[in-house]
């Protein structure tokens, strides 16, 4: 015996009166993508954290990339960090537009239910 077919699950929405820090995050998001966001808080850490001397040798390695002949690996790290939010922003924009598609089927299904009720009544008149 066939199991029935289950309705297929209805795609996670991301609300947009989420408190605090949340919605900020899902903001800069929208907006900028995940590499906005993490470039966000990479400034947001580094200011509450580090440092005046810190934060000037952070900046001659990661951003000048000053050394780089005698230590490459900043670059690196900054160039798979980079590849990584770029993937990462590839999967959630395609989730997006999934979800966006979904919704369009679904108008336009409801679209032409109400255009068929529409010409029944005129039909009927």
């Amino acid at each position: 015996m066939a199991k029935p077919r289950s309705k297929a699950k209805e795609p996670a929405t991301i609300p947009d009166d989420l408190p605090g820090y949340q919605g900020i995050i899902i903001a800069v998001i929208k907006e900028n993508g995940l590499v906005g966001l993490f470039v966000v808080f990479c400034l947001w850490f580094l200011h509450s954290n580090a440092t005046a001397t810190q934060k000037g040798e952070i900046i001659d390695s990661f951003v000048l990339m000053k050394g780089i002949d005698k230590n490459p690996y900043p670059a690196i790290a900054v160039f798979i960090l980079l590849i990584a939010t770029i993937i990462l922003q590839h999967v959630y924009y395609s989730l997006r537009v999934k979800v966006f598609m979904q919704e369009k089927k679904q108008l336009r299904g409801e679209i032409s239910q109400l255009q068929s009720l529409q010409s029944q009544v005129a039909n009927n008149q």
